[in-house]
């Protein structure tokens, strides 16, 4: 019935991204308190996420906790993970060590990409707690100061990871 009404189209969920980039590259896609992105710029910032995301050993079917904030960074976060081929475990920002300790252990987690602190809470705290706790969480990805975790920014400046062509 979904596809027959043309909800199904049977493409990747990061084809949403890729097509609003075609389709109005200067319109805004995603606007925070402190950055807006048009759908072209958040394409391009998607893209070269992926590349930082497999630069540091993120890749095709590995899962990875993701806890940002509703910013521009989820976005950017959520579809270059996509774009890397791997599988957002998505976490709201409410959750904590409990929460994100079953989702690692049922999802399998390489990696945790989090804010350094939000609404009064530090991440990185709970993110050592989860290393400790899981051996096979190898990489914690922290937008803000991340301490001896790796920086959100290390993930820019290589070249970017093309979206796949859809047939």
């Amino acid at each position: 019935r979904y596809r027959k009404a043309g909800y199904w189209a049977g493409k990747p969920l990061d084809s949403l991204l890729t097509d609003g980039a075609r389709q109005w590259p200067d319109r805004v896609a995603v606007i925070d308190p402190s950055a807006s992105y048009t759908f072209a710029k958040l394409d391009e910032l998607a893209a070269e996420a992926a590349a930082g995301f497999a630069a540091h050993g993120i890749g095709i079917g590995d899962r990875v906790l993701l806890q940002v904030p509703n910013t521009a960074n989820f976005a950017i976060a959520l579809f270059g993970l996509l774009r890397a081929g791997a599988v957002p475990v998505m976490c709201l920002p409410a959750h904590r060590r409990a929460e994100l300790s079953h989702f690692a252990t049922v999802s399998g987690a390489v990696a945790l990409v989090i804010a350094d602190r939000f609404g009064g809470f530090d991440y990185r705290d709970m993110a050592r707690e989860l290393v400790a706790e899981h051996p096979r969480l190898e990489q914690v990805i922290v937008d803000g100061d991340a301490g001896e975790f790796t920086s959100w920014a290390s993930l820019f400046g290589r070249a970017p990871i093309p979206a796949p062509t859809i047939n």
